[in-house]
């Protein structure tokens, strides 16, 4: 049990008490009001007892795919990913559309750089691998006419964009 459902807990369990013993020594009737109050109470823990392992089970999830990533590029970007990842926009982008670069290898260039930015920064919360590896894969088996002007150039977002399967703040940090 974490802190905060220990002291969400307690406070639930405190509120059931104190109400008791207004009963007890007051002969007090428990009217709809404190009976919503308690109800309520229950079912705010509940939910909150939901979310915290909803995200604890995402964010173990989160850390399995980077301890799987940190595996597959283990140490620091080579001396040819270097070269494609500080390839200007414009060069970048013609040499994915001639097919001088493939989607497959500039991808993996890209995640192994932001993977020694995370290690140095802890500023990627979530890598889509499985997912930009199989469109990577499909980008680069597209005939070169059918290639549109960002053909192959990853991208990354910020948390606050809502993007399908993945969490977003939506820019807040509160815990909901």
């Amino acid at each position: 049990m974490s802190v905060s459902e220990y002291i969400q807990t307690e406070a639930v369990v405190v509120i059931r008490a104190v109400l008791d013993k207004l009963v007890r020594r007051k002969g007090l009737l428990l009217g709809a009001a404190a009976l919503a109050t308690i109800a309520a109470a229950s079912s705010t823990l509940a939910r909150r007892r939901k979310f915290d392992r909803l995200a604890q089970d995402r964010h173990q999830r989160r850390e399995e795919e980077r301890a799987r990533l940190e595996k597959h590029f283990a140490g620091p970007i080579s001396p040819s990913q270097k070269i494609i990842v500080t390839l200007p926009l414009a060069e970048l982008r013609q040499k994915l559309r001639d097919g001088e670069l493939n989607c497959l290898a500039v991808l993996e260039a890209f995640t192994a750089a932001a993977l020694a930015a995370d290690r140095a920064t802890n500023c990627v919360t979530e890598f889509l691998w499985d997912e930009a590896w199989k469109l990577a894969k499909k980008l680069d088996e597209l005939p070169k006419e059918q290639r549109g002007p960002l053909h192959g150039v990853p991208v990354s977002f910020k948390v606050r964009i809502t993007y399908s399967s993945v969490d977003s703040s939506r820019g807040t940090n509160h815990d909901f």
